[in-house]
């Protein structure tokens, strides 16, 4: 049987962030209005362009170690995480979150909410010289580091909900669109979700 990696996002793929992109408000890159509504590739309602950045104000609130704490767990996510833990695969975490800035809340979350093993489920977020990087270009990034790490060799899952990164990781292995996809991994009333809701 091939060796099988399962690469996990946190926020929207396991994390319910909803509560902290609420405070969200971006401006439009092109003709600077604002606010612009959240969402990936939405149209400025002024120019129409897709090209927006939430507003320093903003992103720093969204990012406040407090909230973060108290994300809610993507129960479909987190169930698919165990179920693939339970069948022998490699977990690993890729997310674009900053290590210096929310290393320990987001370790905590992971070691309560899915469990990780420190020694063997990897961690990789964002270092100092990767803050400045697109989100594609920062994971590509961390791919290459995880793989020096565990080797090349094995299928590579790749669990992310930022439309951005898909194209790129399609180049790694096999890429499962969050939260939608999940269901097609876990679908309603399947046993093992079954076996977790009575735990």
């Amino acid at each position: 049987m091939p060796r099988l990696v399962a690469v996990f996002d946190i926020d929207g793929t396991l994390a319910n962030h909803n509560h902290r992109a609420a405070i969200l408000q971006k401006r439009c890159d092109v003709c600077l209005h604002e606010p612009v509504p959240i969402g990936h590739h939405v149209p400025c309602p002024t120019c129409g362009s897709t090209d927006s950045t939430p507003t320093q104000e903003s992103w720093d609130a969204f990012l406040d170690s407090d909230l973060m704490a108290h994300d809610p767990v993507i129960q479909q996510g987190v169930e698919v995480l165990e179920r693939l833990r339970a069948l022998g695969a490699e977990i690993h975490f890729i997310t674009g979150r900053q290590r210096t800035h929310s290393g320990e809340v987001t370790e905590n979350w992971l070691l309560f909410n899915c469990k990780r093993n420190v020694e063997t489920e990897h961690l990789m977020m964002r270092e100092t010289e990767d803050f400045d990087l697109p989100a594609s270009k920062y994971k590509e990034k961390a791919v290459g580091r995880l793989k020096e790490k565990i080797g090349e060799e094995g299928v590579f899952f790749f669990f992310e909900d930022d439309p951005h990164v898909f194209s790129m990781y399609d180049k790694h292995g096999i890429v499962i669109r969050c939260p939608q996809g999940l269901q097609h991994f876990m679908p309603p009333g399947s046993r093992f979700a079954e076996q977790n809701r009575s735990i």
